[in-house]
């Protein structure tokens, strides 16, 4: 099971995935804009228990998301040591996550509005895709995880979140946004 093996968080260096970061940040205000990428720490281990544990991917992202590390990780999600099995999920092929990020780009926060052209944003999704993918992207899992899943999210139409799955990256992801135009 995923829940056996520590897995560790990439530090976020690559400039192809910091720009959309932090161009949603800029927009997302009243909200915030969460990622990390994670991997095991011992590949072989990884592997045998994906070799002995066929299961299908959507209890792997359960259980990716109900994993300690991210719970270490991201105490402001407040997540439950147990995601629900029944969290709706919705499954995507890389080009539908540059899709949907392209269109987070566009859209803008509660507040604000994009400050990107359709075209600027398409660019600036597909080369943060292909860097937060590693190149994989008609090889990887991307999921959307849908609405307010955990207690930081606020509940309204700019909550949405993605995780992805390389199995032969070994990698992990997950991108969480928020936003409202409540005033505190």
């Amino acid at each position: 099971m995923v829940h056996t093996i520590d897995l560790v968080v990439e530090p976020v260096t690559d400039p192809r995935i910091t720009l959309v970061l932090q161009a949603l940040r800029g927009m997302y205000l009243n909200g915030g804009v969460i990622f990390r990428s994670v991997r095991p720490s011992d590949a072989a281990a990884y592997d045998a228990v994906f070799a002995s544990n066929p299961t299908d991917i959507s209890l792997q992202i359960y259980r990716f998301l109900s994993h300690p590390t991210l719970n270490r990780e991201l105490p402001e999600l407040g997540l439950p040591t147990a995601v629900p099995s029944d969290l709706p999920l919705t499954f995507y092929s890389g080009y539908e996550y540059e899709g949907a990020l392209t269109h987070a780009l566009v859209s803008g926060g509660a507040f604000t509005s994009s400050p990107f052209s359709d075209g600027d944003a398409r660019t600036m999704s597909k080369v943060c895709v292909e860097a937060m993918l590693g190149g994989e992207i008609t090889t990887t899992t991307v999921c959307r995880i849908e609405g307010a899943w955990a207690p930081w999210f606020n509940a309204n139409l700019w909550d949405r979140s993605f995780a992805t799955f390389n199995h032969g990256q070994r990698r992990w992801t997950l991108l969480c946004l928020t936003d409202t135009n409540q005033a505190s």
